[in-house]
């Protein structure tokens, strides 16, 4: 694959230097100053632009003499939010880091995509004058743009993409990212679900609700996430009668409702919830999913009998 197969016309490429290329040691983008992620964020466009990491010729920051001058990786990354380091590596590798290093690296942006330059071309061959400010030492840890000729030049690269095992916090990051760039539409369903769990919630401790005061459920923000999780992972499909759910959102009993599995349990957390038609919630309703299961099985075959 060539590297001007994941770009767009708008692509900008920011040069940083790196002791190694992206791996699963160090799946994130990290810098020393906070002062170098509040610029990035001005530049750096996370739906379209990339990093590139490039090898020092300093052989503490770049141990292994065939990574030093060359380009080592394309990244592209998540600037939603900033991180501490640690959370986003193996606990070995901030370890190893903390020892060798001291509290640099300590901010990063979780990558989202990376691959591996084929070959490690040398960066004088591409990117010479960007690699020369990266010794600038205003720049010293930071990225330096691509001017557009050598923006140009690099997009004949032969690249290869690495699917990089990541910690937790950007496994999260992920799910987040994909929320977000969800369809309108969507968005919209999820944050109605999220809305009809939470008031059920707020009154509780109120004397007067008609709503069970024991019902607990994650916050709004955490539900919406927990709720579009279900979504992917019933990639669209009733929870209960296992048929497509229309998106958008049909009106009436065929639309989208977060039901709980388990109708005994007060709380809508993770393992107690599904999507459902809202057809097949209220057909539910108190009951178990089994007796659910053989009522539609009784009203499915009688819909056989009569041809329909």
């Amino acid at each position: 694959m060539l590297l001007q197969e994941v770009v767009v016309a708008e692509s900008k490429f920011f040069l940083k230097s790196e002791w190694g290329p992206a791996s699963d040691d160090w799946p994130a983008v990290s810098f020393s100053k906070k002062s170098v992620g509040r610029r990035m964020r001005g530049m750096y466009n996370p739906s379209h632009d990339f990093v590139i990491y490039v090898g020092t010729t300093n052989p503490i920051n770049t141990p292994d003499v065939a990574h030093r001058s060359r380009l080592l990786s394309l990244v592209s990354m998540d600037l939603r939010a900033e991180y501490l380091t640690r959370d986003l590596i193996p606990p070995e590798s901030w370890t190893w880091s903390q020892k060798e290093h001291g509290d640099r690296w300590m901010y990063a942006f979780a990558i989202t995509r990376a691959w591996t330059l084929d070959d490690l071309p040398t960066v004088y061959d591409y990117a010479p004058r960007a690699y020369r400010q990266l010794g600038n030492p205003a720049n010293f840890g930071g990225f330096v743009q691509l001017d557009s000729q050598e923006g140009e030049a690099i997009q004949i690269l032969s690249i290869t993409e690495v699917l990089l095992k990541k910690q937790a916090a950007a496994i999260k990051v992920d799910a987040r990212a994909r929320f977000l760039d969800a369809p309108k539409e969507l968005k919209q369903e999820v944050y109605r679900w999220a809305a009809l769990i939470d008031p059920r919630v707020i009154p509780s401790d109120s004397a007067s609700t008609r709503w069970n005061p024991h019902r607990e459920a994650n916050p709004r923000t955490e539900t919406m996430e927990m709720l579009f999780k279900k979504w992917e992972t019933q990639k669209g499909f009733c929870g209960l009668c296992q048929r497509p759910i229309p998106m958008p959102a049909a009106p009436g009993l065929l639309q989208p409702s977060p039901d709980r599995i388990d109708s005994t349990k007060a709380d809508y957390r993770t393992e107690n919830v599904h999507i459902t038609h809202l057809g097949c919630n209220y057909a539910k309703n108190k009951y178990s999913v089994d007796a659910f299961e053989d009522w539609l099985e009784v009203v499915s075959g009688g819909l056989a009998r009569e041809g329909v």
